[in-house]
């Protein structure tokens, strides 16, 4: 009886561990039946990272070779700027610049769905990017040399060497890791300038297109712009109306609209001042002293005539509407006083002047101007009444200088004038 119990433990203890095993074994196909192309793919990306740190571009340019022949027919393994980073480091420029001119099997085009592409990669694969971009931006002035130093064109190498200024131009997007000082004084400004150069000295090279819509990033201001500005100041009439009414303090708001040097002014002027002399009306007199409010809703119509980074003139014409009248609490206290005021429409002129402190202003020579900014402006108007004809004894017209302080924006869209460049 002992026997055949020591029998059964040791079967019991043997059969366990095989069962386990079986069991383990099952889920590990189960598994392994679950993997798909992008386990693969994302683990070779991993690969390729380890390979760059080690600066094994050997190993690199096969690791790339396998993944786009073994995978590129119908899935995509890199991005385009993996795929230009990659040829920059291995050195493969022939293909680098095919790339330019054509789609390649297997790399992501610009177009298509970058974030849906990512998660479908796992693990970090997806800092292929970043590792590459960290190896170009310490390679940059080797890779230079090597340019210089292939058996090209010089419209090619040309070409190779404003492509990777441009991606080093973007290290303030890609520049993962800090452990390094930023040591390469190249930004989009620089490129811009870089691009037109290269657009004028070879205005037929087979990849104007790809500069001229990927590396020459240059955004203006849209034709339409606005600002909102508040103002005060100071404003008097001229001639026997000055006689009744003293000079007025303003305050207003502004409303500007732009399209191209065109500006049309929007403005409530609102004046406060008081009588210097009584006003007889029907029923009493409109006493001396008495404070007073003139009000001036305008539309004008502008031009910028001298515009710069820093300032914006513009003479303008339009018409307003001036009127005069007791204060509202004088009304509340004499209500005969409710019908009374004077008012003329006038035709006015004058100068407009925006002071732009930081610039950006006309958006010229910026690669990217400010869509809005803080501006001052200085504004002087002459408005010819009609107050002679409509009221006896009470010709004259009305100047005002004001000063204010105020917001533009504007759209920024991206300059398209490459076939015209010279």
């Amino acid at each position: 009886m002992k026997v055949k119990f020591f029998i059964l433990l040791i079967t019991v203890t043997l059969l366990i561990p095989a069962l386990s095993f079986g069991q383990y074994d099952s889920l590990k196909k189960e598994l392994e039946n679950r993997k798909n192309d992008y386990c693969d793919i994302s683990n070779a990306r991993m690969l390729l990272i380890e390979y760059l740190k080690k600066d094994n571009f050997e190993k690199v340019k096969e690791i790339k070779d396998y993944l786009l022949t073994e995978y590129g027919t119908d899935k995509y393994v890199f991005d385009f700027s993996e795929y230009s980073f990659l040829l920059f480091l291995t050195g493969e420029y022939d293909e680098l610049l095919a790339a330019v001119d054509a789609p390649v099997p297997g790399i992501l085009p610009e177009n298509k769905q970058y974030f849906s592409w990512q998660m479908q990669l796992s693990g970090n694969s997806w800092g292929l990017n970043a590792e590459l971009y960290t190896k170009i931006y310490k390679e940059y002035r080797t890779l230079l040399k090597q340019i210089d130093n292939a058996i090209l064109k010089e419209q090619d190498k040309d070409f190779l060497k404003l492509l990777l200024k441009f991606i080093v131009s973007t290290k303030k997007n890609r520049l993962y890791s800090y452990d390094f000082q930023d040591t390469i004084a190249i930004n989009q400004d620089t490129v811009n300038r870089l691009a037109d150069n290269f657009l004028n000295k070879y205005p037929n090279n087979p990849y104007k297109t790809f500069v001229c819509d990927n590396i020459r990033l240059k955004y203006v201001l849209s034709d339409w712009k606005y600002t909102v500005s508040f103002f005060s100041g100071y404003g008097f009439f001229t001639n026997k109306i000055k006689t009744y009414v003293n000079n007025n303090v303003p305050v207003g708001v502004a409303f500007d609209v732009y399209y191209k040097k065109f500006v049309l002014y929007l403005r409530d002027y609102i004046g406060f001042s008081h009588l210097s002399k009584d006003i007889p009306y029907s029923l009493g007199v409109w006493e001396k002293g008495s404070s007073l409010q003139i009000i001036i809703p305008e539309a004008s119509l502008g031009y910028i005539v001298k515009q710069t980074n820093h300032i914006k003139m513009a003479p303008f014409a339009g018409i307003s509407y001036i009127f005069v009248s007791p204060s509202a609490k004088d009304i509340k206290n004499n209500q005969d006083l409710n019908n009374v005021e004077i008012g003329s429409s006038a035709f006015l002129v004058g100068l407009n002047l925006d002071i732009i402190p930081f610039g950006n202003g006309s958006g010229i020579n910026t690669p990217f101007p400010s869509s809005d900014y803080a501006f001052i402006k200085i504004r002087y108007g002459y408005g010819i009444t009609n107050f002679g004809k409509k009221y006896s004894g009470f010709d004259g017209n009305h100047h005002y200088f004001t000063l204010g302080i105020g917001i533009f924006t504007s759209r920024l869209k991206r300059e398209k004038h490459c076939n015209q460049l010279k």
